[in-house]
């Protein structure tokens, strides 16, 4: 299970894995599931059950698990993954399912984003010379 980062506040701020295992033989696939709540978790807004809902249901019934038929389907928070797909002993949760929105932008609007950049850490640049040289 993945949690996102918040659900430790205020001791950690960081992604939080929690693996679970049996013992029922040697493992052949690898079951994740991605909580995902529909707002970020802060101290006064922490992770709540209804977040881990559908979790508990599936870990419970594992005939329900991966309703996708093995395909990728947005907002689909659990998939599996064979032991053979997994590269050099990474087992971290990243789930195939979500859609990363790409902004692409035209070229002059790119090379006018890096000016100002580039500005932005002249100026920096400036201002810590002038504290170290007065």
């Amino acid at each position: 299970m993945s949690l996102p980062s918040g659900v430790f506040l205020p001791y950690s701020g960081v992604k939080t894995n929690i693996l679970y295992f049996d013992r029922k033989g040697s493992t052949s696939k690898i079951w994740y599931y991605d909580v995902t709540p529909p707002y970020k978790l802060t101290k006064n807004k922490p992770i709540a059950y209804e977040h881990m809902q559908e979790f508990v249901e599936l870990f419970k019934n594992p005939s329900k698990r991966n309703h996708t038929n093995g395909k990728s389907v947005e907002g689909c928070n659990d998939w599996t993954v064979s032991v053979e797909d997994i590269v050099d002993y990474d087992i971290s949760a990243k789930n195939p399912n979500k859609v990363v929105e790409v902004e692409h932008l035209i070229p002059t609007k790119i090379l006018s984003k890096i000016k100002d950049n580039d500005k932005k850490i002249n100026d920096l640049m400036n201002q810590i010379e002038f504290l170290i040289h007065g």
